[in-house]
């Protein structure tokens, strides 16, 4: 290779860096943005009381809605659900330009874990065994109505990017409901308080 070559091969490969350390900078501080602007938990639990709520400049109706056979309630926005599941115990909402997602299982059992950081544990050793690449994030627990609620919130890696995921349970003398809220992980502070406030305020109608 003639010295001239060289030097346009260093000085592309060197651009090259420039424009990628640039796009990198420019992720960074978007996320960082996104951060700051989030709406906090308690601003998205009165916007439930509401009815409505402000996701990227868009107003969505919200209602609560008693699935499989009306034992879990949960919110929706019902001018964007696409279809709900009610299968064995397993319900799932398919939205269709939200790009969110939201499962429900009920169990006729109590559950045996102890509080949110084992809850953590236990889906991280999930994961693994399902041979799905995930990074554990927040914890944390609710106080909804007579029950309480646990949390564990995560990043996983999938075909299609990454995804945000806020896995929770919630445990009685009988019953255990599990499920879990996903967003793309580019939207983890558009949907992240949105999701606590959703879980929070499961119960509260039981008060």
């Amino acid at each position: 290779m003639f010295l001239d070559e060289q030097l346009l091969q260093a000085e592309y490969s060197r651009k090259e860096q420039e424009k990628q350390e640039q796009r990198l900078t420019e992720i960074r501080e978007d996320i960082l943005r996104q951060e700051r602007e989030q709406k906090t938990v308690e601003e998205r639990i009165c916007e439930l009381k509401l009815g409505r709520v402000e996701l990227d400049g868009r107003e969505f109706q919200c209602e609560k809605r008693r699935l499989l056979n009306s034992r879990i309630p949960v919110f929706v926005f019902p001018e964007d659900v696409d279809r709900i599941m009610e299968e064995n115990n397993v319900a799932t909402v398919f939205y269709r330009t939200l790009e969110i997602g939201t499962n429900l299982t009920f169990i006729n059992q109590p559950a045996v874990i102890k509080n949110e950081a084992e809850f953590q544990k236990k889906i991280t050793e999930q994961y693994f065994r399902d041979k799905l690449t995930y990074y554990p994030l927040e914890t944390g627990n609710f106080r909804s109505g007579n029950y309480r609620i646990c949390c564990a919130e995560g990043a996983l890696a999938s075909a299609v990017g990454g995804v945000f995921i806020n896995n929770f349970y919630c445990s009685g003398k009988k019953r255990t409901i599990t499920g879990n809220y996903t967003c793309r992980l580019a939207k983890r502070y558009t949907f992240g308080h949105l999701f606590q406030a959703m879980i929070s305020r499961m119960f509260q109608e039981d008060e």
